[in-house]
């Protein structure tokens, strides 16, 4: 019965302590510049496939454009 409580207790602290976060307002910072236009960098992942002392190595490159 003790293990119950403690476990019960435990589950309710995390539960109210996510919950709080989750309710949080958005801050938004605005310096008063042209902030609404943003340099995006197109990225992909690229497979790039080599080959070392004869074996076949595929590795994940990420290209940004």
């Amino acid at each position: 019965m003790n293990k119950f409580l403690i476990a019960s207790a435990i589950a309710i602290a995390s539960l109210v302590g996510t919950s709080v976060s989750s309710q949080a307002a958005t801050v938004v910072v605005a310096n008063g510049g042209n902030n609404y236009h943003h340099h995006h960098h197109h990225c992909y992942t690229k497979k790039v496939v080599r080959w070392h002392h004869g074996h076949k190595v595929v590795t994940a490159q990420r290209i940004c454009r």
